[in-house]
């Protein structure tokens, strides 16, 4: 009977940490776009801000 808790127990922990690396994964790619997002938005508006110059000076 122990033996059986024991691979039960053993069967759910390398479950979970399955499951949490998956997780770890998942949010690290979310991670990676947010950041690209950030920067992509970040290029857009400095390019309107030369482009607002650009037509200010004209």
């Amino acid at each position: 009977m122990y033996w059986k808790l024991c691979q039960q127990n053993t069967c759910s922990s390398r479950a979970s940490a399955k499951f949490l690396r998956k997780a770890r994964e998942e949010n690290s790619k979310q991670a990676e776009l947010e950041k690209k997002k950030v920067q992509k938005e970040a290029e857009m508006d400095k390019a309107k801000g030369i482009s607002l110059r650009k037509k200010a000076v004209e």
